[in-house]
Protein backbone atom coordinates (compact mmCIF):
# COMPACT_ATOMS: atom_id res chain seq x y z
CA UNK A 1 0.00 0.00 0.00
CA UNK A 2 0.93 3.28 -1.09
CA UNK A 3 0.37 6.29 1.12
CA UNK A 4 -1.17 9.30 -1.06
CA UNK A 5 -1.05 12.74 0.32
CA UNK A 6 -4.16 14.78 -1.24
CA UNK A 7 -3.00 18.27 -3.16
CA UNK A 8 -4.98 21.16 -2.30
CA UNK A 9 -5.42 24.31 -4.21
CA UNK A 10 -4.54 27.69 -3.28
CA UNK A 11 -5.86 29.05 -6.24
CA UNK A 12 -8.15 27.73 -8.65
CA UNK A 13 -8.58 29.42 -12.24
CA UNK A 14 -11.56 27.87 -14.91
CA UNK A 15 -11.99 30.43 -17.10
CA UNK A 16 -9.66 33.04 -19.14
CA UNK A 17 -11.53 36.50 -20.94
CA UNK A 18 -8.72 38.33 -21.83
CA UNK A 19 -5.31 37.73 -22.76
CA UNK A 20 -3.02 40.26 -24.43
CA UNK A 21 -0.78 43.02 -25.25
CA UNK A 22 -1.06 46.07 -26.70
CA UNK A 23 0.53 49.56 -26.89
CA UNK A 24 -1.20 52.58 -26.05
CA UNK A 25 -0.25 55.93 -27.31
CA UNK A 26 0.49 58.93 -24.88
CA UNK A 27 -2.62 60.58 -24.95
CA UNK A 28 -5.20 57.45 -24.16
CA UNK A 29 -7.31 57.51 -22.05
CA UNK A 30 -9.96 54.13 -20.86
CA UNK A 31 -12.83 54.73 -19.87
CA UNK A 32 -13.32 52.53 -17.13
CA UNK A 33 -15.04 49.27 -16.80
CA UNK A 34 -16.24 46.63 -13.86
CA UNK A 35 -16.79 43.24 -13.98
CA UNK A 36 -17.50 40.14 -12.01
CA UNK A 37 -14.34 38.68 -12.61
CA UNK A 38 -10.42 39.18 -12.05
CA UNK A 39 -7.86 41.51 -13.92
CA UNK A 40 -4.49 41.94 -13.86
CA UNK A 41 -2.55 44.70 -15.58
CA UNK A 42 1.39 44.69 -16.00
CA UNK A 43 3.17 47.32 -17.32
CA UNK A 44 5.73 46.52 -19.95
CA UNK A 45 6.72 49.96 -21.15
CA UNK A 46 5.69 53.44 -20.14
CA UNK A 47 3.66 54.58 -16.99
CA UNK A 48 0.03 54.81 -16.16
CA UNK A 49 -2.57 56.38 -13.57
CA UNK A 50 -4.84 53.98 -12.45
CA UNK A 51 -8.01 54.18 -10.57
CA UNK A 52 -9.46 51.46 -8.68
CA UNK A 53 -12.72 52.44 -7.07
CA UNK A 54 -11.42 55.09 -4.16
CA UNK A 55 -7.61 54.40 -4.99
CA UNK A 56 -5.38 55.79 -7.50
CA UNK A 57 -1.90 54.75 -8.28
CA UNK A 58 0.54 55.33 -10.55
CA UNK A 59 2.51 52.39 -12.09
CA UNK A 60 5.66 52.44 -14.28
CA UNK A 61 7.34 50.00 -15.96
CA UNK A 62 7.51 46.66 -13.50
CA UNK A 63 4.46 47.71 -11.67
CA UNK A 64 1.52 45.31 -11.72
CA UNK A 65 -2.37 45.67 -10.32
CA UNK A 66 -4.90 43.44 -10.16
CA UNK A 67 -8.44 44.69 -10.34
CA UNK A 68 -10.81 42.24 -8.18
CA UNK A 69 -14.29 41.60 -9.30
CA UNK A 70 -17.12 44.42 -9.60
CA UNK A 71 -14.26 46.93 -8.85
CA UNK A 72 -14.28 50.12 -11.19
CA UNK A 73 -11.61 50.93 -12.75
CA UNK A 74 -10.27 52.60 -15.39
CA UNK A 75 -6.46 54.15 -16.62
CA UNK A 76 -5.00 56.92 -18.65
CA UNK A 77 -1.25 57.07 -20.09
CA UNK A 78 0.97 59.76 -18.72
CA UNK A 79 4.15 61.26 -19.68
CA UNK A 80 5.33 61.84 -23.07
CA UNK A 81 5.54 58.26 -24.29
CA UNK A 82 3.12 55.75 -25.36
CA UNK A 83 2.49 52.65 -22.84
CA UNK A 84 3.06 48.64 -23.58
CA UNK A 85 0.59 46.74 -21.16
CA UNK A 86 0.51 43.18 -20.67
CA UNK A 87 -3.41 42.33 -19.34
CA UNK A 88 -5.30 39.26 -18.49
CA UNK A 89 -8.46 38.85 -16.82
CA UNK A 90 -9.87 35.27 -15.47
CA UNK A 91 -12.08 33.72 -12.93
CA UNK A 92 -10.17 32.56 -9.84
CA UNK A 93 -10.70 30.98 -6.50
CA UNK A 94 -9.22 30.29 -3.84
CA UNK A 95 -7.56 31.09 -0.14
CA UNK A 96 -5.11 32.99 -1.51
CA UNK A 97 -7.59 35.58 -3.61
CA UNK A 98 -7.87 38.07 -0.55
CA UNK A 99 -4.25 38.11 -0.11
CA UNK A 100 -3.68 40.21 -3.82
CA UNK A 101 -6.82 42.33 -3.63
CA UNK A 102 -6.05 46.03 -3.74
CA UNK A 103 -2.53 44.63 -4.75
CA UNK A 104 -0.17 47.30 -6.50
CA UNK A 105 3.83 45.99 -6.29
CA UNK A 106 6.61 45.98 -8.12
CA UNK A 107 8.04 42.61 -9.25
CA UNK A 108 10.57 41.38 -7.18
CA UNK A 109 13.55 38.71 -8.50
CA UNK A 110 10.83 35.72 -8.01
CA UNK A 111 8.06 37.43 -10.06
CA UNK A 112 9.97 38.75 -12.66
CA UNK A 113 10.89 35.40 -13.63
CA UNK A 114 7.67 33.95 -13.70
CA UNK A 115 6.58 36.68 -15.89
CA UNK A 116 9.51 36.77 -18.20
CA UNK A 117 8.91 32.65 -18.76
CA UNK A 118 4.99 33.70 -19.08
CA UNK A 119 5.39 36.32 -21.73
CA UNK A 120 8.74 34.27 -23.38
CA UNK A 121 6.10 31.52 -23.74
CA UNK A 122 3.19 33.43 -25.29
CA UNK A 123 5.65 35.23 -28.00
CA UNK A 124 7.00 31.94 -28.80
CA UNK A 125 3.58 30.67 -29.36
CA UNK A 126 2.70 33.61 -31.62
CA UNK A 127 4.82 32.60 -33.91
CA UNK A 128 3.67 28.87 -33.55
CA UNK A 129 0.12 29.84 -34.02
CA UNK A 130 0.90 32.88 -36.69
CA UNK A 131 -0.84 35.32 -34.34
CA UNK A 132 0.31 38.30 -36.19
CA UNK A 133 -2.06 40.81 -33.81
CA UNK A 134 -4.48 43.28 -35.95
CA UNK A 135 -5.52 46.90 -35.19
CA UNK A 136 -6.08 46.60 -31.51
CA UNK A 137 -4.16 44.62 -29.93
CA UNK A 138 -0.18 43.72 -30.50
CA UNK A 139 -0.99 40.36 -29.49
CA UNK A 140 -4.22 38.93 -29.05
CA UNK A 141 -3.96 35.08 -27.56
CA UNK A 142 -7.30 33.97 -26.09
CA UNK A 143 -8.51 32.26 -29.00
CA UNK A 144 -6.52 30.13 -28.38
CA UNK A 145 -7.72 28.60 -25.09
CA UNK A 146 -10.91 26.68 -26.04
CA UNK A 147 -8.82 25.66 -29.21
CA UNK A 148 -5.47 24.71 -27.55
CA UNK A 149 -5.58 22.66 -24.22
CA UNK A 150 -2.37 22.41 -23.49
CA UNK A 151 -1.79 26.10 -24.18
CA UNK A 152 -4.83 27.10 -21.92
CA UNK A 153 -3.26 24.56 -19.53
CA UNK A 154 0.22 26.37 -19.43
CA UNK A 155 -1.64 29.72 -19.71
CA UNK A 156 -3.27 29.01 -16.39
CA UNK A 157 -0.31 27.36 -14.69
CA UNK A 158 1.91 30.28 -15.00
CA UNK A 159 -0.93 32.90 -13.94
CA UNK A 160 -1.29 30.74 -10.82
CA UNK A 161 2.51 30.86 -10.38
CA UNK A 162 2.38 34.52 -10.37
CA UNK A 163 -0.56 34.80 -8.27
CA UNK A 164 0.53 32.41 -5.84
CA UNK A 165 4.45 34.78 -5.73
CA UNK A 166 3.00 37.95 -5.59
CA UNK A 167 0.28 36.64 -2.53
CA UNK A 168 3.61 35.78 -0.58
CA UNK A 169 4.85 39.79 -1.05
CA UNK A 170 3.65 41.98 1.36
CA UNK A 171 4.25 45.21 -0.90
CA UNK A 172 2.19 47.61 -1.38
CA UNK A 173 2.94 50.93 -3.54
CA UNK A 174 0.37 53.60 -2.97
CA UNK A 175 1.80 56.32 -5.30
CA UNK A 176 -0.51 59.30 -5.63
CA UNK A 177 -0.41 61.36 -2.24
CA UNK A 178 -1.48 65.02 -4.30
CA UNK A 179 -4.55 66.71 -2.93
CA UNK A 180 -6.73 66.11 -5.80
CA UNK A 181 -6.01 62.27 -5.33
CA UNK A 182 -7.39 62.42 -1.76
CA UNK A 183 -10.51 64.49 -2.85
CA UNK A 184 -11.29 61.79 -5.37
CA UNK A 185 -10.59 58.84 -2.90
CA UNK A 186 -12.84 60.58 -0.50
CA UNK A 187 -15.27 61.25 -2.44
CA UNK A 188 -15.43 57.57 -3.98
CA UNK A 189 -15.06 56.15 -0.69
CA UNK A 190 -18.14 58.86 0.28
CA UNK A 191 -20.54 57.56 -2.30
CA UNK A 192 -19.64 53.70 -1.45
CA UNK A 193 -20.65 54.75 2.09
CA UNK A 194 -23.87 56.39 0.75
CA UNK A 195 -25.21 54.07 -2.15
CA UNK A 196 -28.52 54.46 -0.78
CA UNK A 197 -28.89 57.76 -1.92
CA UNK A 198 -28.07 60.28 -4.79
CA UNK A 199 -26.23 63.30 -3.23
CA UNK A 200 -25.40 66.62 -5.60
CA UNK A 201 -22.25 67.74 -6.40
CA UNK A 202 -22.78 70.16 -3.62
CA UNK A 203 -23.35 67.74 -1.07
CA UNK A 204 -20.45 65.44 -1.73
CA UNK A 205 -18.48 68.74 -1.89
CA UNK A 206 -19.93 70.01 1.50
CA UNK A 207 -19.11 66.88 3.58
CA UNK A 208 -15.74 66.86 1.92
CA UNK A 209 -15.53 70.79 2.98
CA UNK A 210 -13.91 71.31 -0.66
CA UNK A 211 -15.45 73.64 -3.29
CA UNK A 212 -17.49 72.11 -5.86
CA UNK A 213 -14.73 73.04 -8.46
CA UNK A 214 -11.72 71.27 -6.10
CA UNK A 215 -14.07 67.98 -6.64
CA UNK A 216 -14.91 68.66 -10.23
CA UNK A 217 -11.35 68.60 -10.82
CA UNK A 218 -10.56 65.81 -9.05
CA UNK A 219 -12.64 63.62 -10.78
CA UNK A 220 -11.78 65.21 -14.20
CA UNK A 221 -7.96 64.27 -13.68
CA UNK A 222 -8.45 60.59 -12.04
CA UNK A 223 -12.29 59.79 -13.57
CA UNK A 224 -12.06 61.50 -16.75
CA UNK A 225 -15.81 61.82 -16.20
CA UNK A 226 -17.98 64.39 -14.05
CA UNK A 227 -18.46 63.61 -10.51
CA UNK A 228 -22.58 62.53 -11.52
CA UNK A 229 -21.41 60.43 -13.93
CA UNK A 230 -19.17 58.61 -11.96
CA UNK A 231 -21.43 58.13 -9.15
CA UNK A 232 -24.03 56.40 -11.43
CA UNK A 233 -21.08 53.99 -12.89
CA UNK A 234 -20.86 53.17 -9.28
CA UNK A 235 -24.49 52.57 -8.73
CA UNK A 236 -24.34 50.41 -12.01
CA UNK A 237 -21.51 48.21 -10.56
CA UNK A 238 -23.14 48.00 -7.47
CA UNK A 239 -26.11 46.86 -8.81
CA UNK A 240 -24.48 44.45 -11.21
CA UNK A 241 -22.79 42.87 -7.87
CA UNK A 242 -26.23 42.71 -6.08
CA UNK A 243 -28.56 41.14 -9.00
CA UNK A 244 -25.74 38.53 -9.50
CA UNK A 245 -25.85 37.63 -6.23
CA UNK A 246 -29.43 36.74 -6.47
CA UNK A 247 -31.07 40.07 -5.21
CA UNK A 248 -34.69 40.89 -6.81
CA UNK A 249 -34.17 43.65 -8.93
CA UNK A 250 -36.88 45.54 -6.77
CA UNK A 251 -34.95 45.09 -3.56
CA UNK A 252 -31.75 46.56 -5.67
CA UNK A 253 -33.93 49.35 -6.66
CA UNK A 254 -34.77 50.08 -3.13
CA UNK A 255 -30.95 49.68 -1.43
CA UNK A 256 -29.49 52.23 -4.17
CA UNK A 257 -32.20 54.83 -3.49
CA UNK A 258 -34.63 54.98 -6.89
CA UNK A 259 -37.62 55.77 -6.67
CA UNK A 260 -39.67 53.03 -8.43
CA UNK A 261 -37.85 49.93 -9.60
CA UNK A 262 -38.95 50.67 -13.79
CA UNK A 263 -36.88 53.74 -12.65
CA UNK A 264 -34.08 51.80 -11.92
CA UNK A 265 -34.36 49.34 -14.76
CA UNK A 266 -34.47 52.17 -17.17
CA UNK A 267 -31.48 53.57 -16.05
CA UNK A 268 -29.82 50.22 -15.68
CA UNK A 269 -30.17 49.19 -19.75
CA UNK A 270 -29.60 52.80 -20.48
CA UNK A 271 -26.32 52.38 -19.28
CA UNK A 272 -25.02 48.37 -19.44
CA UNK A 273 -27.11 48.03 -22.55
CA UNK A 274 -29.36 45.15 -20.79
CA UNK A 275 -31.90 44.96 -18.13
CA UNK A 276 -30.71 44.07 -14.67
CA UNK A 277 -33.95 40.84 -14.89
CA UNK A 278 -30.98 39.59 -17.56
CA UNK A 279 -28.37 39.97 -15.35
CA UNK A 280 -30.06 38.41 -12.31
CA UNK A 281 -31.02 35.37 -14.20
CA UNK A 282 -28.09 34.46 -15.79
Amino acid sequence: MWKYYTVSQAVKIERIYSLFEHTYKNNFNFAGESHGFWECVYVERGSICVSADERVHNLSAGEIIFHKPYELHKFFVTGDESAKLFIFSCSMEGEICKDIENKVCMLDKRQNAVMKMFLEYLHEESIVSKINGDVWFDKNWVSLIETDSAFSQMVTAFISQLVITISQSNIEFVTVNDVDAEIFSKAVEYMKNNIEKIPSVWEIAKALNVSESSLQRAFDKYAKMGVHKYLVSLKMKTATELLSQGISVCDVSERLGYSSQNYFSSAYKREMGQSPSFVKNK
